[in-house]
């Protein structure tokens, strides 16, 4: 008994039983490894950076761009990877006590283009009632600043579909297709910026935060700016 429950771009899910329990099998679409390509290599990056280069004072970034974005989109196609992907989040944040419901794999029912997980009772985040996104939304800080500062990965598409809320009221993570790695590095320029933040030190923030994360150039003369972020970043922590 196999009923159809969700489709998306690259797939479709399926709810069937599995020796009486209930699973979720997605399965990808046909094709969708050649579609992805074509797509990809219709892209114009190369001479978007050059005109920018040429004719503006825009650093080059759309080349890289999508460099990295082929590189998520052919991740996404690869299903024993994501599976690992889960595996991977399943373990380490269990041994972190963090209060989140990862769905187990299923190896033995998993290939490329196939992963069947156990099946999620529940709603999706977004459309649970305001007090119970009011009560996960501390567990969910938690949640990303564990995966940040601590397991060095992080779960990189989490919109609606794949934040659900059980029937028993856990947050639930969904869909570990796409996964980004963060170096030590990284993890230590995003520790002290949160400090800075929550300390008001806006000046070093700003001047040296910033740079590390790449958000601004290394060379940058953040004098004008400062005054500016200062007054946004007060507001918004006052708010």
């Amino acid at each position: 008994d196999v009923h159809l429950v969700a489709s998306a771009s690259l797939g479709q899910v399926y709810k069937t039983w599995l020796k009486g329990e209930a699973v979720a099998i997605k399965v990808q679409r046909p094709d969708m490894l050649q579609k992805v390509s074509l797509d990809l290599y219709l892209q114009y990056a190369n001479f978007v950076d050059k005109f920018t280069s040429i004719f503006t004072e825009q650093p080059a970034f759309h080349e890289e761009l999508i460099q990295n974005f082929a590189a998520g989109s052919y991740s996404e196609l690869d299903y024993e990877r994501e599976a690992a992907n889960q595996k991977r989040f399943k373990e380490e944040l269990g041994k972190r006590k963090c209060k989140v419901k990862i769905p187990k794999v299923y190896d033995s029912l998993t290939t490329r283009r196939i992963i069947t997980t156990e099946w999620i009772d529940g709603v999706k985040l977004a459309n649970a009632p305001k007090e119970v996104i009011k009560d996960l939304i501390p567990v969910g800080v938690e949640l990303f600043l564990t995966q940040l500062l601590d397991v060095g990965a992080f779960h990189a598409d989490p919109h609606p579909g794949n934040l659900y809320v059980t029937d028993d009221g856990n947050l639930c993570l969904l869909d570990f297709g796409l996964v980004a790695e963060v170096d030590s590095q990284s993890q230590e320029a995003m520790t002290a910026a949160i400090v800075h933040l929550i300390s008001g030190d806006f000046r070093t923030l700003v001047s040296t935060d910033a740079k590390k994360l790449g958000f601004l150039p290394v060379d940058m003369d953040t004098r004008e700016l400062q005054p500016i972020l200062t007054k946004i970043l007060t507001e918004g922590l006052l708010e």
